[in-house]
């Protein structure tokens, strides 16, 4: 099992500790998520500007070089030279925050049952590309791996770009045939893209009290609707209760914790 802790403060499951693995890249597809996640917004009109400076690159510094390279090409005021500044303000954000950590060359997993890689000191953008390099790793080389990924409407937002998103969704869909699962949590469901949400077949949900998130929530459920629970069931469940939806079984549970005695 491979376990992201991303949030301070967070209690994560009890495991070995492994250092972050980050393996660089530099295609356009890559820099333009890469840009979304910091942004917090789609990129618009940019793409042909992002995939002339990516042109000759392995790296985000020779990104970097390039946008200043090519910005130096255009007259103060032009709009070509005004987007490839912007890009050189973006990769301000991003390459210090890469430069503050030492990562791993591979990674670690050993044999150990739970792996927890802590990225909780760290800004969400790099988060992004840890998490990413450490999903490809599992789909191109591993088997028997489940991959814990909290708080998902981060990585895998609705409706503009992060680098977690594609590998995410090719894991998702290729990874059972080497025995790869993800296993993933948030506390909503509406600012999560449906393409991994489109690939769950087993539903933990525990309370919710606004009614559209409710609604999202058994949207998402793979069942008749006349099976699903009722919208109060999710509105009134107590500490520790859930509802679990497969697509042959919808069953109300209790989670005992490990250290709460059974009686």
């Amino acid at each position: 099992m491979l376990v992201f802790k991303t949030k301070p403060g967070e209690e994560a499951l009890p495991g070995r500790s492994i250092q972050p693995y980050f393996s660089e890249q530099s295609d356009w597809q890559y820099v333009e998520s890469l840009l979304e996640a910091t942004m917090k917004e789609r990129m618009k009109f940019e793409r042909n500007w992002i995939i002339n400076a990516t042109r000759g690159t392995r790296t985000l510094k020779e990104v970097d070089a390039n946008c200043v390279h090519l910005a130096d090409r255009y007259r103060d005021g032009s709009i070509q030279r005004s987007i490839y500044e912007n890009l050189h303000a973006y990769f301000d954000i991003v390459l210090p925050e890469l430069e503050r950590y030492t990562f791993a060359k591979s990674l670690d997993l050993g044999l150990a049952v739970t792996n927890i890689m802590d990225l909780s000191d760290m800004g969400e953008e790099v988060q992004s590309l840890v998490i990413r390099a450490s999903l490809e790793d599992v789909l191109k080389h591993r088997k028997d791996v489940i991959v814990v990924i909290a708080e998902l409407w981060k990585f895998a937002p609705e409706g503009r770009g992060n680098p977690v998103k594609r590998v995410l969704e090719s894991l998702i869909r290729q990874g059972a045939t080497q025995r790869n699962f993800v296993w993933f949590d948030s506390q909503d469901l509406a600012g999560v893209d449906k393409g991994p949400l489109k690939q769950v077949f087993t539903w933990i949900m525990g309370l919710q009290t606004e009614r559209n998130e409710v609604q999202h929530t058994l949207d998402q459920i793979p069942l008749p609707k006349k099976e699903k629970p009722a919208a109060d069931q999710i509105m009134k469940l107590g500490i520790g209760q859930f509802i679990v939806a497969t697509p042959k079984t919808v069953k109300r549970v209790y989670v005992l914790p490990s250290w709460l005695p059974e009686a």
